[in-house]
């Protein structure tokens, strides 16, 4: 591995400051055949109101294309939409290319409607990775949304709490903030 690190400046003032420090880490190239454990994938993506500002929700979809297209043959996925109400717009199937064709079609109708249930589509989630279980596979969600829960479960404590019994049965949960001002400390909490 290559490690470097710089400031964005040669000079640091003494007291109390601000200075921004950038830390590149390289790893080598892979060498030979890797193989990965087949992914039993559910994403979910905050469709609420809030997710109009910004283009927030077309943000939201193209990282789920582009999460969705990185899937093997041998993958599993779904996609779950939350706002008030929670919706499974792409149950659990195999990542053939009909399957992702499938999802993509999902993804383009998504529209922001409604408050922001992130509780429920948490459940929703981890209820489609459970219910299309396969041995030895990998099974995750990754929570795509501004992280500002006005419906369902709505404090952070509660989320958490959500996501660790989530993560007892064997879920772990992968979080993407999408616009600036999104809950940073709710999406890590989550993500914790």
């Amino acid at each position: 591995y290559q490690v470097q690190a710089r400031t964005t400046s040669r000079f640091v003032l003494r007291g109390t400051s601000e200075e921004h420090l950038a830390i590149t880490v390289r790893a080598p190239e892979r060498r030979g055949t890797w193989l990965r454990a087949p992914v039993n994938l559910a994403v979910v993506i905050d469709r609420s109101g809030s997710m109009l500002a910004e283009q927030r929700l077309d943000n939201a979809r193209r990282a789920a294309r582009q999460l969705v297209s990185q899937l093997r043959d041998d993958d599993r996925f779904s996609l779950v939409a939350y706002g008030t109400e929670v919706a499974v717009i792409a149950p659990s199937a195999l990542a053939t290319e009909a399957g992702k064709a499938a999802a993509y079609q999902a993804l383009d109708a998504l529209y922001c409607d409604g408050g922001t249930n992130i509780s429920g589509g948490l459940l929703a989630g981890a209820h489609e990775i459970e219910a299309h279980e396969v041995a030895g596979s990998l099974a995750r969600m990754v929570l795509i949304g501004d992280g500002k829960a006005n419906e369902g479960l709505r404090s952070r404590d509660q989320l958490a709490a959500l996501a660790r019994s989530t993560a007892a049965r064997g879920v772990s949960i992968t979080t993407v903030g999408v616009g600036l001002d999104f809950d940073e400390r709710v999406m890590t909490e989550i993500a914790v």
